[in-house]
């Protein structure tokens, strides 16, 4: 081993030191300390830059890094810092430039061709994507690059390959840590094919292998919604929000369920903190204005609707409902014309005798009165706005 090796070796055994017990402000002092007497110890700026990106010191990592690759323009980890700097700042096009060179001074290394499958990811780019966790899968098998291969052949809607991957990353998998993962994704997968049954139990088998695994509670949640199991719902819902009550998500969530279980005013409450961290949600307002109207408050269901419709002037099922309200407070003018533009909004691309069929389908209403209702469609949507909001 050269000198210099060993002397690099030593420094670098200091100053891991240092990190393993939280001290980088020591490790950092060491390595400017040497790199003054030894400026060409190129391993010991690259440390240094690491840590610093680490300690969130971007500006001077990348000053750093820069310097080095004037030096050194052929050190492929110079580039593969400075594309994951570039990441981590959203700067995309130029991490991809990076990850471009890197892979021309380094094209054996899956782990280049992961960073690049990266940032591909967040430029939408999946096919590019899957293409490099393919390369990556050629150099380098691991169950971690089928799960990741997956996600973007998931993204693309290629169910069937995601979950070819996931069998092979479930073959490969050791530990709970890592089969749990598996069972997850093809739940997200199955999910995403409508395959509500078998995706519930894959989240199952996730949180046998890990009853803590956040994720899974979660999306076991919306397939228990999708499934009616309204019990299940609000069961993952709770649980989420023990750990996580600022989550305004899963506050909705529990609101749903508590209201589809008839529980309309403990329902009323987790909407209205829905509503709190989400002012400019129309569907906040719509969801209030359904749980009054079945406690029998139809003044402020009517006022929620209007207020789902203030914000969203194109929500078709605020207008069926607040028709409805309007109808039982024999509001019956506005009731008429909440039910045109329902008409109108949500099939606007129907013929005539579709729209009368579809009207004629409105539940609740009496017969009589749908037959005013259609008389008017040959007439148009009401040219008098005063009722949208």
């Amino acid at each position: 081993m050269k000198l210099d090796e060993l002397f690099i070796e030593k420094v670098m055994k200091k100053v891991n030191n240092y990190l393993l017990r939280y001290e980088p402000e020591k490790a950092l002092r060491l390595l400017d300390r040497e790199l003054k007497k030894h400026p060409q110890a190129w391993p010991l700026a690259m440390k240094k830059a690491i840590i610093l990106f680490e300690e969130g010191e971007m500006a001077e990592a990348e000053q750093l890094l820069l310097t080095t690759r004037e030096q050194y323009p052929e050190l492929p980890v110079v580039y593969f810092w400075l594309a994951r700097l570039a990441l981590e700042q959203m700067q995309l096009e130029k991490a991809l430039q990076y990850c471009q060179t890197l892979l021309e001074l380094e094209p054996f290394d899956a782990v280049n061709y992961v960073l690049r499958a990266e940032v591909y990811e967040l430029l939408e780019r999946n096919q590019e994507a899957e293409g490099d966790y393919t390369k990556a899968l050629e150099l380098e098998e691991k169950t971690d690059l089928y799960y990741r291969r997956s996600y973007v052949r998931f993204l693309q809607k290629d169910f069937e390959g995601a979950l070819a991957d996931l069998e092979e990353a479930r073959q490969a998998a050791l530990t709970d840590e890592e089969k749990s993962r598996v069972e997850f994704g093809t739940g997200v997968v199955l999910a995403g094919m409508g395959h509500y049954d078998a995706a519930e139990r894959a989240f199952n088998l996730a949180l046998e292998l890990y009853p803590d695994y956040f994720a899974a509670h979660e999306q076991r949640a919306f397939c228990r919604l999708e499934l009616e199991d309204w019990e299940g719902a609000l069961e993952d819902s709770e649980w989420l929000l023990a750990r996580r009550p600022d989550e305004d998500r899963f506050w909705w969530l529990k609101g749903l369920a508590l209201y589809r279980l008839g529980r309309v005013e403990d329902a009323l409450l987790a909407a209205e903190n829905y509503l709190q961290q989400h002012p400019e949600d129309p569907a906040a307002y719509f969801n209030l204005g359904l749980m009054y109207e079945e406690l029998g408050e139809l003044k402020q269901a009517t006022e929620f609707y209007s207020l789902a419709l203030e914000l969203d002037p194109g929500y078709a099922e605020a207008y069926l409902r607040r028709a409805w309200s309007n109808y039982q407070q024999l509001e019956l003018e506005k009731a008429r014309t909440d039910l045109l533009w329902w008409v109108y909004t949500a099939f606007s691309d129907s013929d005539l005798t579709t729209m009368r069929a579809r009207l004629a389908e409105a539940p609740g209403f009496d017969e009589e009165f749908l037959n005013s209702v259609s008389e008017q469609l040959e007439m148009g949507p009401p040219q008098d706005k005063s009722f949208l909001c």
